[in-house]
């Protein structure tokens, strides 16, 4: 959001006299061509990193008062089977926006026998983006990439001369004025295992940096035999690939680091970039308003009725409500400006941090204690609290303290009590307000945002069924009620759906068990934004089914499972690498009563009997799947449990956690036999 990304230009180094004595990346070449030699352990692999390295340099120039950053990133990359050529098929060339400048971009190919074909800019070619190669290409970011859109064309080189045992080579040079020195993350870790990987830092020599690696990365560290800069260091050697895993967290998992600007000399060293720092600045960017602003945010108010409400809890929600049904919130890079406080009655949209404004600017007014909180994404990258650093700080939240509940300004679809799940089980800066000599500013605390537990989303189905008197099909009647972040797939847009978009729920939430499945009735309950958190989402259905059923003579083959629908899985045997992690904790319940067809005998009942659960670490069950079963008379009742209360597991808890998901799986493709 604009406001955190202008705290950098509220605590910058002004006035500090640097000599400007680069390294001069602006000049980088590669050496002479080479074939490098590769392991040979590696040979197995699709592609490999042969040679990985990245390199920033900053310099400061005391006469203009600028900072300078190159960014450099030189690949070797070995193609090793048709995999690897499929995926090398192309070389795009790199955008760069703003204030970002391409410095260089250099590319070319070095065969197996040392000869070299390199590539110059007239071989670049250029086609529409639709016609681009669709790969894996996680393996190429840049610094600090941009969001603009995509141009409706790229540039590129044709890699088609690429064969087996060829070393790809290419670099570039980004130039900037902007760099983030309150603090960067960097990951180089992928898909493509790396044989060797360098990373270097640069600056004047009065700058003090501080990092800290992570998942096993090396540490960085100065190198005190250079006087003239400082320049850190970082080597790595044979880092394995990282395949994309299912109930994994990512970014958050691969070998990287962070660095900031910890402080420069002056005589002495002082330390910069606080959180107690940060937090004074967001504080002042947030609760500032104008005149102007202010009655804008007081008629807002009005209009919202916020008043009326008895309890701070009501009055938040009568505001929230009022904003985010009347205005689109709409989070647009390099626009954001226009659809602030100002201009909102004029287009009906506002920015993410004009929400924010409004809703802080309104409690304060409304004397509700709160507390302003940033954070970040985890599927990102995890908010370290000992590492101080405003990089984490790409959301605003609010947490009313009477409620003891937390809101996102931001989430045009959600309300006080429920937060998009990537902003939970994570840390995030927490700032209260403090007056000190009449001036009042904000006091910040790092803490952490628990994750709800699994009571709080639930999926719970009662499917009750008849066979036909024929027993070619039978009727179905399906009560399913969906709480917590189940419910905010559907009840916040429900009002908004079409007759096309309906039917899509229909086709998720009625017939999983059959896509052909004939639906007589069909309705859906709590559907308004106001019952968010007061009252489940619910479907009602009646309904028939053939695909479920199969006759031979005497011998009815019922695939019972499928009446819970098609489940996720994890039958790929592979080695486990990255922990278990989720976005919610979440319960399922499916409680099937199934009247039986009379003269019928059920035989193999015993399949619908399973029990499987993971142990954390703590000896305390963190998921679970378990089914029962009960026949009384003609009546078969089948109750299945299944919930995963741990957001995250380590990867030595795989097989147990792999077998609670595979046996909802395989619960799906369950049959009984019935006989007459």
């Amino acid at each position: 959001m604009n406001n955190l990304i202008q705290i950098i230009a509220a605590i910058c180094l002004v006035g500090v006299l640097f000599s400007a004595n680069g390294q001069n990346l602006e000049s980088y070449d590669w050496a002479e061509a080479k074939h490098l030699d590769m392991d040979k352990s590696l040979l197995t692999e699709s592609q490999i990193f042969v040679l990985r390295k990245q390199m920033i340099e900053m310099n400061y120039d005391d006469k203009k008062d600028q900072l300078t950053t190159f960014f450099m990133n030189h690949f070797v990359i070995q193609v090793n089977d048709d995999k690897g050529l499929k995926d090398r098929k192309e070389l795009e060339f790199p955008v760069v926006f703003g204030a970002r400048e391409l410095i260089e971009f250099k590319v070319r190919i070095i065969k197996k026998d040392g000869t070299m074909i390199e590539f110059k800019k007239s071989d670049a070619k250029e086609k529409p983006i639709s016609q681009r190669p669709k790969g894996e290409e996680d393996d190429e970011e840049e610094e600090d990439q941009s969001d603009e859109e995509e141009e409706k064309t790229y540039e590129y080189y044709d890699l088609s001369v690429l064969q087996i045992g060829d070393q790809l080579e290419y670099f570039l040079v980004i130039k900037t004025r902007n760099a983030s020195l309150a603090g960067n993350i960097f990951t180089y870790q992928s898909k493509i295992p790396i044989q060797h990987f360098d990373f270097e830092l640069s600056s004047n020599k009065e700058f003090t940096f501080l990092f800290k690696s992570y998942n096993n990365a090396p540490a960085v560290v100065r190198d005190s035999t250079n006087k003239v800069r400082a320049v850190y260091k970082m080597t790595d050697k044979m880092v394995e690939g990282v395949k994309r895993e299912k109930f994994s967290n990512y970014n958050a998992n691969i070998r990287g680091f962070i660095y900031k600007l910890d402080g420069y000399e002056l005589g002495k060293k002082r330390s910069i970039y606080t959180f107690e720092d940060f937090a004074k600045t967001i504080f002042t960017n947030y609760y500032a308003a104008n005149k102007k602003d202010l009655a804008i945010i007081k008629k807002v108010m009005k209009a919202s009725k916020m008043k009326t409400g008895k309890t701070d809890g009501e009055k938040v929600l009568l505001l929230e409500n009022y904003l985010k049904s009347q205005f689109a919130i709409i989070d647009i890079p390099g626009l954001n400006h226009i659809f602030g406080i100002e201009n909102m009655f004029k287009f009906n949209v506002i920015s993410p941090d004009a929400a924010s404004q409004i809703i802080l600017k309104a409690l304060e007014l409304s004397k509700i204690e709160h507390d302003l909180v940033v954070t970040c994404d985890r599927f990102d990258y995890r908010f370290d609290k000992d590492f101080h650093s405003n990089y984490y700080f790409d959301n605003v939240l609010i947490y009313v303290k009477s409620e003891k509940k937390f809101l996102s300004p931001a989430s045009q679809f959600f309300r006080m009590g429920i937060i998009p799940s990537v902003f939970t089980h994570n840390y995030a800066l927490f700032i209260s307000p403090i007056t000190v000599g009449g001036v009042t500013s904000g006091i910040g605390k790092v803490k952490f945002i628990d994750a709800p537990d699994r009571e709080f989303s639930k999926d719970e189905m009662e499917i009750i069924v008849n066979f036909a008197s024929n027993l070619k099909s039978i009727d179905v009647e399906i009560i399913r009620t969906l709480t917590g972040y189940f419910a905010m797939n559907f009840q916040p847009q429900f009002d908004k759906l079409d007759a096309e978009q309906r039917v899509a729920y229909e086709e998720a939430l009625v017939r999983h068990m059959d896509k052909d499945m004939d639906v007589a009735k069909l309705e859906f309950l709590n559907v308004s934004k106001t019952d968010i958190l007061k009252n489940p989402f619910i479907v009602k259905a009646i309904g028939s089914s053939k695909a479920l059923l199969s006759n031979n003579d005497d011998i009815i083959t019922f695939k019972i499972g499928m009446l819970i629908g098609e489940q996720s899985n994890l039958y790929e045997d592979e080695t486990r690498q990255l922990p278990i992690e989720h976005l919610f904790s979440r319960s399922f319940i499916r409680t099937l009563k199934i009247t039986l067809p009379s003269g019928y005998k059920a035989e193999n009942l015993e399949v619908l009997s399973k029990n499987f659960e993971v142990k954390n670490e703590k000896g305390k069950v963190a998921a679970l799947f378990k089914s029962s079963y009960n026949l009384n008379g003609n009546m078969l009742t089948v109750t299945i449990e299944e919930w995963f209360e741990d957001i995250q597991l380590p990867a030595n808890k795989y097989a147990e956690f792999r077998a609670v998901i595979n046996a909802s799986a395989d619960f799906a493709k369950t049959e009984i036999t019935l006989r007459k």
